[in-house]
């Protein structure tokens, strides 16, 4: 198993599980919580400024993502999708990405949905539309969106193939309707609400294209294929949430027992087989998972033109790592009995935010289908 110990110390990690149990009942987390967030920075491993030598580079921000995942799997998600939009610094202009960068307690809430409108104006564009999903939404001190491009005529912006043009924007929080949505069934402290606004005035340089790489710096990260990272971080939400799983089950298999059974879990060789398989599958599909991340970095690093084929297996080998994580846990699951269909029972809570962050389109099986489009 990873050693975690390069990103909470175990007095961190104990008071993370405890507020988890917490804040699962009040579905946010709690003051002290966002007070460890801000203090070891994890939302802005992503920024521009992060170092003197830019943000971390992909490979580190996953194994980071994969402990939080680990620690809590709201934490983990919130954390993942906070830090991933807040690297949008990267892509804003140079002035606006330092100004913002001056607040520490920055933190960018968001869909990647284009269901949006933007309409062209004198004072920039002028922004209204309802998105789903914006992890993090009553922690943000603002929120990006994506839309599609109108002139001032209100006639959609084509591009030379004929597709409609869309950005992306970043506005403050104070302009935002948070809509009560997210009743889940786990990862509930992410507060993953959909957000609406309506005329919302977005000044040009606070639009941005993900598509295009940074305005102002050559950083690696900025030139990573996008999509690649984002599936990358979801994929590690679920194999940080199975190497939780992993721990409790070892845990508690040493001494429950059966009903009606003389053996605990553990000596029982046909659970003890599966268990000992489905593991080593998993941290075989981690392992190879982890170094096509290392393979697209340095691809990416090294400036070669063609990166489809390694970004394409990257994509599949992180889908390949989740569905590892969901055949370990669902297939464990139904040996832990009748006190883990319990909401307070932390093998529960485990299952129950693994099964909502594997309903992310990036990892889902869907994808692998031919012709999914």
């Amino acid at each position: 198993m990873q050693e975690f110990s390069a990103y909470f110390t175990e007095e961190e990690l104990l008071f993370i599980r405890n507020q988890a149990a917490i804040n699962e009942s009040s579905n946010r987390f709690s003051n002290a919580v966002l007070e460890l967030i801000h203090n070891k920075e994890w939302l802005r491993v992503g920024m521009p400024d992060y170092t003197k030598n830019g943000p971390m580079n992909a490979y580190n921000i996953a194994l980071l993502f994969e402990a939080l995942a680990y620690a809590d799997g709201s934490l983990g998600w919130a954390i993942n999708l906070g830090a991933g939009a807040n690297m949008f610094l990267g892509y804003l202009a140079k002035d606006v990405s330092k100004e913002l960068s001056q607040n520490k307690k920055l933190w960018f809430a968001g869909s990647g949905a284009i269901t949006g409108k933007a309409i062209e104006a004198e004072e920039g564009y002028k922004l209204s539309g309802h998105w789903s999903y914006a992890s993090g939404s009553l922690y943000a001190t603002h929120f990006t969106a994506n839309a599609y491009l109108y002139d001032e005529n209100k006639k959609p912006i084509i591009d030379e193939n004929g597709k409609p043009v869309f950005r992306s924007f970043l506005f403050p929080a104070e302009k935002v309707e948070i809509l009560d949505t997210w009743h889940t069934m786990g990862l509930r402290a992410s507060c993953s609400n959909d957000y609406k606004t309506t005329n919302c005035i977005v000044p040009k340089k606070h639009s941005f294209d993900l598509t295009k790489g940074s305005t102002f710096t050559e950083h690696t990260l900025y030139r990573f294929p996008f999509d690649a990272f984002a599936t990358t971080n979801i994929a590690v939400m679920c194999t940080g949430i199975a190497q939780h799983f992993i721990e409790v089950f070892k845990r508690d298999i040493g001494t429950k027992k059966p009903l009606y059974g003389e053996l605990t879990l553990g000596n029982i060789p046909h659970v003890e087989q599966k268990f000992k398989s489905l593991t080593e599958t998993f941290y075989k599909a981690r392992e190879m998972f982890l170094a096509d991340i290392k393979y697209l970095w340095q691809a990416v690093a090294d400036s070669v033109s063609d990166l489809i084929i390694l970004d394409d297996k990257l994509q599949l080998s992180a889908r390949k790592a989740a569905d590892a994580s969901y055949e370990l846990i669902m297939g464990m699951y139904r040996y832990c009995g009748m006190n883990t269909v319990f909401s307070q029972n932390e093998l529960s809570k485990i299952v129950r935010d693994f099964l909502v962050a594997t309903q992310h389109f990036s990892i889902s099986p869907l994808q692998s289908l031919p012709n999914k489009e």
